[in-house]
């Protein structure tokens, strides 16, 4: 009897380190601003969801701007260990989406357009009324964070799950400046969150600290084009003004990630971004299921990189 009281105290001892261990190891998504582009996150997702070992993909943290912070909250409405569902979810309305289920023109023609913004997007605010279920979301064991700008205060506002308005906190998210209209949420005006926070990765690291987590890994979603080399020697106004605004809009994907790289450099970070260049001009929607698939090879690429780094550690 004394051989058996023995074994189960180790056996317990044993349980109990492998529930402290768990709870020190925190797993977090990121998915960055996107516009159609968040089609491409899908494709990473899935690519990670069915080649990575499960325990890999169980995040149990995840934030989002623009595009991202609908991505977010679609896998927000899945509990952790049901990373398939969510999979499957997320992949699904992308296939399904199309330009006319997030924006019209005004009916209202030019007068409406000087006065709020190049197109109405109420068709997006009833497709996500029609998929986004605020209390899976609310109740999921997931933490989820989104972002948006506030343009009265030009700060950036976070909203988590448990926002009574998350439908509106995630238009507020993803009113591109311009061509979106501005959305009033509890007595402010909002944009997208991707003006001042285009990846929110320090997000997800912060939140896994507030668990207590001393070993972070994000999985990143960024959404830039790849590293070209292009020689402008002879190129004129036009071209040099493209290939320009080009490498803002790179750096601007990549400040984030550089920032938390540095605040917290013991957080494992695992970039994802498009080997080549994605089809379509952001706000098409025309192209999912090909980014989608690009999205899943660059996800698979990703995960033998590093598996050969491992193996050669």
């Amino acid at each position: 009897m004394y051989r058996y009281n023995i074994i189960y105290i180790v056996l317990i001892v044993c349980l109990a380190s492998n529930v402290v261990f768990s709870q020190q190891t925190c797993r977090a998504i990121a998915f960055s601003g996107a516009a159609d582009r968040g089609a491409y996150e899908a494709g990473v997702v899935m690519g990670l969801v069915e080649n990575a070992d499960p325990q890999d993909v169980q995040w149990q943290v995840v934030t989002g701007v623009s595009a991202g912070s609908i991505n977010a909250a679609a896998v927000t409405m899945f509990n952790v260990g049901n990373e398939v569902g969510a999979k499957d979810f997320i992949v699904n309305q992308w296939l399904n989406i199309t330009k006319e289920k997030i924006y019209k023109n005004w009916d209202g023609g030019i007068v409406e357009i000087l006065q709020k913004s190049v197109f109405d997007t109420s068709p997006l605010h009833q497709y996500l009324d029609s998929c986004v279920n605020q209390t899976l979301v609310a109740n999921s064991d997931r933490t989820m964070l989104i972002g948006a700008t506030n343009i009265d205060t030009g700060l950036f506002q976070a909203f988590d799950q448990k926002d009574p308005e998350i439908v509106l906190a995630i238009m507020a998210s993803s009113a591109m400046p311009g061509l979106f209209p501005k959305i009033q949420k509890d007595g402010y005006s909002y944009c997208d969150g991707g003006i001042v926070f285009m990846t929110p990765v320090s997000s997800a690291i912060e939140l896994c600290m507030a668990k207590g987590a001393t070993d972070v890994i994000v999985d990143v979603m960024i959404i830039n084009d790849p590293n070209t080399f292009i020689n402008e020697t002879n190129q004129h106004t036009l071209a040099l003004l493209a290939r320009e605004g080009q490498i803002i809009v790179k750096n601007i994907f990549m400040k984030d990630i550089m920032s938390a790289r540095a605040a917290y450099p013991n957080a494992q970070i695992n970039i994802h971004s498009p080997s080549e260049q994605l089809p379509g001009d952001f706000i098409g929607f025309q192209y999912s299921k090909v980014m989608i698939e690009m999205g899943y090879k660059d996800a698979v690429a990703g995960l033998n990189s590093r598996k050969k780094v491992s193996n050669k550690l």
